[in-house]
């Protein structure tokens, strides 16, 4: 049976029962006093839903990767269809439900959409998914989605793919160990490989320079003279001294730039240094 007419069922008994006790308790009081209660009280959306017949929010989530998947739907309606599938995941009980469905792997495979807003949308739904949930972030290992992320964070052309790539990676290996290590192992050449405990919010949660990516997709360059040549938008370089960018770093600010680091990058700032 349907969970939510399940539900249905046993909150229909529970209503009859009430109202026969509170007849039985009224005919039984003559002040009247006793005010019948709310008959409404327990029903929610979905068992409404069920009730007369609309979709539900298994369906919703169906529907709507369905659409992703069109070559029918133009890519403005996708995005439309992402957005609703993105809400719905933000509950821990419809993101369990990627698995049952089915929709795991479609959602994996849209990483390697050709349009950058599919996955920026894509890297977006699974961070939400996998936030504060164990399950979803075991799965992503299953479906080696995660050495995918890394790509996207560190190589992607597009910044806006590259910052939500980053945004799912933090969410798929906070305080989960086997996802930190497989982050750890996908990095590519130039980046730490030190191990990081997942649980240590102190601790770096990933191996990034892709913030200072953010603001430059080349990487920083040493001189002879031991400064460090720090690429910036545009042709222009910057030399930082290495205790200042010490400084700046532990101080949660960017080494170069001096502004103020997100979470996510105030988390790994230990690997923002230039080396």
């Amino acid at each position: 049976m349907d969970p939510n007419m399940n539900s249905l069922l046993k909150w229909s008994i529970k209503a009859a029962t009430e109202e026969q006790s509170s007849g039985e308790n009224n005919n039984n009081n003559n002040s009247g006093n006793n005010a019948p209660a709310d008959p409404s009280r327990g029903l929610t959306p979905q068992m409404l839903s069920t009730l007369f017949g609309g979709p539900s929010e298994a369906d919703l989530m169906k529907a709507a990767m369905e659409a992703l998947r069109s070559d029918e739907v133009d890519l403005e309606n996708k995005l439309i269809a992402f957005d609703n599938f993105e809400q719905l995941i933000e509950s821990i009980d419809n993101a369990n439900n990627l698995e049952p469905l089915g929709l795991w792997t479609p959602l994996v495979e849209l990483l390697d959409h050709k349009e950058p807003d599919m996955r920026r949308m894509a890297a977006w739904c699974i961070g939400t998914a996998v936030q504060n949930n164990e399950k979803a972030q075991d799965k992503l290992i299953v479906l080696n989605a995660l050495p995918k992320l890394v790509s996207l964070a560190t190589a992607d052309t597009t910044p806006v793919v590259r910052k939500k790539a980053v945004y799912a990676i933090s969410s798929a290996v906070r305080n989960y160990q086997p996802a930190m290590d497989e982050v750890t192992k996908s990095l590519p050449e130039g980046y730490s490989r030190d191990k990081i405990d997942a649980g240590d919010m102190d601790a770096p949660t990933f191996v990034t320079c892709t913030v200072d990516r953010m603001l430059s997709p080349s990487k920083p360059t040493s001189s002879s003279s031991g400064e460090h040549v720090v690429p910036l938008r545009g042709t222009r370089a910057l030399r930082v001294d290495r205790a200042r960018a010490l400084t700046m770093l532990a101080s949660g600010r960017h080494a170069v730039t001096g502004t103020r680091l997100s979470y996510e990058a105030q988390a790994i700032r230990p690997h923002l240094i230039p080396k």
